[in-house]
C-alpha cells in the first residue's frame, strides 16, 4: 500500500507535530512535578497542603485551593496528552502500514485509545449525507 506523495507529505508533517507534543508533553510533566515537589504540597499524596500558605483568613485558602486546582488539571492534561500522542503516533503506523494485518491491529489499539478517552471515533459513514425520500440520485434513481 503505498502512499500517494501528498499522503507522504502530511505523514511527515504529522512526525514533525508528534515530536512538538512529545515535547510539550514533557515540559507539561516538568511543570506538574515542580509544583507537587514543592513545599506547597504533600508528595505522599500529591494534595495541596493550604496550611503552608498560612491559616485563618480567606486568601490562604483560596491560593490553596487555586494551586490545588492547577495540579488537578494538569495531571488530567498530562493524561489526555499522552493518550493523544498515543493516537498520533498509531495514526502515522496505519497511514505507513504495508499489510492490511498490521493496519487492522493498530486500527484496534487506536480505538482502545479513543475508548479509554471517552470518545468514539467517527466513522466515515457517519458523516456521509443521508438521502431524501423522494429525490433522485446522481444515476437518476429514487
Amino acid at each position: 500500500m503505498a502512499l500517494l506523495p501528498e499522503d507522504q507529505a502530511a505523514v511527515r508533517q504529522m512526525k514533525v507535530d508528534l515530536e512538538s507534543l512529545k515535547q510539550f508533553e514533557t515540559d507539561i510533566l516538568k511543570v506538574l512535578d515542580e509544583l507537587t515537589d514543592s513545599k506547597a504540597t504533600d508528595p505522599v499524596q500529591g494534595l495541596v497542603q493550604f496550611t503552608n500558605y498560612g491559616t485563618g483568613f480567606n486568601e490562604a485558602t483560596a491560593v490553596g485551593w487555586g494551586t490545588y486546582g492547577v495540579v488537578e488539571n494538569l495531571k488530567r492534561l498530562s493524561t489526555v496528552l499522552h493518550k493523544q500522542i498515543e493516537a498520533m503516533a498509531l495514526s502515522i503506523q496505519i497511514a505507513q502500514a504495508t499489510t492490511a494485518e498490521a493496519e487492522e491491529t493498530n486500527k484496534i489499539k487506536l480505538s482502545q485509545i479513543f475508548g479509554d478517552l471517552g470518545m468514539r471515533p467517527k466513522s466515515p459513514a457517519a458523516d456521509a449525507p443521508k438521502p431524501q425520500p423522494g429525490v433522485a440520485d446522481v444515476a437518476g434513481t429514487d
